[in-house]
């Protein structure tokens, strides 16, 4: 070990972090911290890096200390984490956070100098790139195998709303970590994301929920797929349902007058004329569904209609 990793292992046991923290490389211009604050209210007032300080090192009042203000800050900080009263490797952690934004480099012989499990460093490499907003690097490193599964939901949600195609990322990141989603934050995520690119893969998974929040679910299925895209109605008229779910989701776009016209043609499809009929009574046109022998041309331009045009298929 040469001169610079035994400061900076001693630094971490002892409380003496100068050495690793140098004024000379102070990493906190204004534009800094006005882009770490920013990231901040995007992410609904707490980076990773926030949750990280309150649950791995007990530092509760993290969102005030960091961005630090100055260099007596960040060595506050940073001697705030080198006495927390967790285990030495929950401090290295969340010291590594810190160096990243001093330097990678330096960070990476941080990290092998204090012997950081190669997947506590790329967990941290992680977060730390999506309070970056760098989406690609996050992923990279959080699907790496053996990599620990914290913050499930928050990480669904921060893919989902700011990823170049959130949704496909959502979904690699689930399929290559296994990811269990218990909470129900972070289910609903999945079903948003898989509503976007999947409708028969989103009722699946909708299926395999709790049985007591299915029939929940399977509405925000609706909502997310159709708020997605207006096309996406012509999918919700044919999705093939049980009983049940025929029940929960007619009686949803019955509730929802701007649904109206995908129940109309769901009704046809399933071959329920007065269905349709009460469904177009709703918006004054139940003298345009036939019950004679054309009947079967105009489901045909229904549904043509619903795929082209969702709002005017009448």
């Amino acid at each position: 070990m040469n001169n610079t990793n035994q400061q900076q292992d001693e630094a971490t046991e002892t409380g003496d972090l100068s050495s690793l923290f140098p004024e000379s490389s102070y990493p906190y211009t204004r534009e800094r911290v006005e882009a770490i604050k920013d990231s901040r209210r995007k992410l609904d007032d707490r980076l990773f890096f926030d949750l990280l300080a309150t649950d791995v090192a007990s530092i509760s009042d993290a969102q005030d200390l960091y961005p630090p203000s100055d260099q007596r800050a960040i060595e506050d900080l940073a001697y705030r984490i080198a006495n927390a009263p967790v285990d030495t490797l929950k401090k290295h952690c969340m010291l590594y956070y810190l160096q990243l934004d001093y330097n990678a480099d330096n960070a990476k012989r941080y990290s092998e100098s204090v012997m950081l499990p190669d997947a506590y460093r790329r967990y941290i490499d992680g977060v730390y790139a999506l309070d970056k907003f760098e989406f690609t690097i996050a992923l990279k490193h959080l699907t790496y195998p053996a990599v620990r599964l914290t913050y499930t939901a928050k990480i669904l949600d921060t893919f989902l709303r700011y990823a170049n195609e959130g949704a496909r990322v959502v979904r690699i990141y689930v399929a290559c970590t296994n990811a269990v989603l218990e909470t129900r934050e972070a289910m609903i995520t999945y079903i948003h994301a898989l509503s976007r690119l999947s409708l028969l893969s989103a009722l699946k998974f909708v299926r395999s929920a709790p049985e007591e929040v299915v029939d929940e679910f399977l509405i925000m299925l609706v909502d997310f797929a159709l708020a997605a895209s207006p096309s996406n109605a012509f999918q919700i008229a044919n999705l093939p349902l049980t009983l049940q779910e025929e029940h929960v989701v007619l009686a949803h776009l019955k509730a929802n007058p701007d649904y109206a016209n995908i129940r109309i043609v769901r009704e046809l499809h399933r071959g329920h004329i007065a269905g349709a009929q009460a469904a177009a009574a709703s918006r004054g046109l139940q003298h345009k569904i036939s019950t004679g022998t054309r009947r079967k041309v105009q489901w045909a331009q229904l549904a043509t209609a619903l795929r082209v045009d969702p709002a005017n298929i009448l």
